[in-house]
């Protein structure tokens, strides 16, 4: 059956766009398979419309119409980026991915039904942003879109690795495709390669860390169902804390002076895309640092922060910095199954030169923050200042990552570096926390910075860490 997602509306009949016998089965089949839900074959004859389908969904899942909510509001987070993607359609900055080489036998038919019972537990996975009457919304719990789940097969590996490159940096269609996918690349019954791919409109790289282990989850048995939890419920919470945090005036100010010093490193680059650059932190320097964050009653978050201001400083010369902080919030424990939690985005200040004087500065500023976690940069948008270029050229970002060399059923899942990406600010650093190591994925764009650049700022920051450690 093919159709143009616009063409189906909640009275469109199965049957009017096609339906036949064949497409029966194959319908209930994938009903099944995303919403653990067995729907008889008449029923499909007798309520043919989406509505009446989906209604049926809810009545054999539990769920009810009442707690269903098809459009849900932005948050101004995401409308912040919105106008980013709208502006810029081509750019690939907002993609969220992760990637895995796959060794020993995967069972690809029976991963692919895995995410698709993922899709069927978090609504949100199978939204994408619809427009009506020139405002947007996020349209949750969509059943008639494309396949979440592509299958490719090669028998050159080398050139299945360049195709999901390729697709890792081709720009997600928010508007007319899901905004979460997985693609598996197969080059033979042992080797193959995994790429989650999601729009930082409904993800953040937490989110994807635990998209990643439900699936593992689903794949080994081990989960069967998850909470019924409504995204559009997560986002009437979130509003209620932003209108509370807003009346008691805590929402912080922008500040200009890193674009100030910025605005004379301009380059016109060939490609926006670039090889990122790593810094690593392993070894006895790890475990020195996590010394010195125990000791000092700091989390790892609240130390690569202030030596990140600090490198900053060194690097461009100055005496303050601003750095932009994304971090997810983990303490709605109750919505976590919206898969929803993307960061919130705010901004860091200090004008302290001397690395233990920022991290007093950065303990008092991230504790507040991460104590309320609702004040973001699309809070304080302005008619004047609609993109996230407006406000951000430094960024950190940091999550816990444990989950890159682990071994699953007969399958062992190796990280794999995508060979390019596109930032989203100047200057990004994302940090991976595991157990053994701490390792930061160097993002800068090529308006602004060089490789060579890149690498001097890496140099920086390890010389701030072994002059912080001692």
């Amino acid at each position: 059956m093919e159709c143009e997602s616009e063409e189906v509306e909640n009275d469109t009949d199965f049957f009017d766009l096609g339906g036949n016998s064949l497409l029966i089965a194959i319908l209930v089949d994938d009903i099944k398979a995303v919403f653990d839900v067995d729907i008889p074959v008449d029923d499909i004859y007798e309520f043919g419309t989406l509505k009446e389908q989906a209604d049926i969904i809810r009545e054999k899942s539990g769920k009810t119409e009442e707690k269903h909510h098809e459009r849900v509001e932005l948050l101004p987070m995401q409308k912040l980026i919105l106008n980013s993607v709208k502006n810029d359609k081509d750019s690939s900055k907002w993609n969220l991915n992760v990637s895995f080489k796959l060794e020993g036998k995967t069972d690809i038919d029976r991963l692919k039904a895995s995410f698709m019972k993922l899709c069927g537990m978090h609504e949100i996975i199978t939204g994408r942003i619809v427009s009506i009457e020139n405002s947007d919304y996020i349209q949750v719990g969509d059943i008639l879109q494309e396949e979440p789940v592509s299958v490719i097969y090669g028998d050159d590996e080398g050139e299945l690795k360049k195709m999901l490159d390729k697709e890792a940096l081709r720009p997600i269609d928010v508007f007319n495709e899901r905004m979460t996918k997985m693609f598996i690349y197969v080059a033979d019954e042992e080797n193959a390669y995994l790429l989650l791919k999601a729009s930082h409109l409904i993800a953040d790289g937490w989110t994807l860390n635990l998209i990643f282990e439900e699936l593992c989850g689903i794949y080994s048995g081990k989960i069967e169902k998850t909470a019924d939890d409504h995204y559009a419920d997560y986002v009437i919470r979130e509003k209620e804390m932003i209108k509370n945090v807003y009346a008691k005036g805590e929402v912080s100010a922008v500040s200009d002076k890193s674009k100030k010093l910025l605005k004379d490193k301009k380059y016109t680059p060939d490609t926006k895309c670039v090889p990122p650059e790593y810094v690593i932190v392993g070894n006895d320097r790890f475990e020195k640092l996590k010394v010195f964050a125990k000791e000092n009653k700091l989390s790892m978050f609240q130390v690569t922060l202030s030596v990140y201001h600090a490198s900053i400083q060194e690097y461009l010369k100055t005496d303050s910095s601003s750095v932009a902080i994304m971090q997810a919030n983990r303490s709605l424990k109750e919505y976590r199954n919206t898969a929803g939690l993307f960061a919130k985005t705010v901004l860091t200040d200090t004008e302290s030169k001397d690395v233990k004087e920022i991290i007093s500065d950065m303990k008092k500023q991230t504790g507040v923050l991460i104590k309320n976690q609702v004040i973001s940069l699309g809070d304080n948008i302005t008619a004047d200042k609609n993109k996230f270029e407006d406000f951000v050229d430094f960024m950190i970002t940091y999550q816990n990552f444990n989950n890159g060399n682990m071994e699953l059923d007969g399958i062992h899942f190796l990280p794999n570096m995508i060979s390019g990406s596109e930032a989203v600010c100047p200057m990004t650093i994302l940090f991976f926390d595991t157990d053994s190591y701490l390792m930061g994925t160097v993002q800068y764009s090529p308006e602004y910075f060089r490789r060579e650049d890149a690498k001097r700022f890496i140099e920086v920051y390890q010389n701030k860490t072994d002059e912080l450690i001692g």
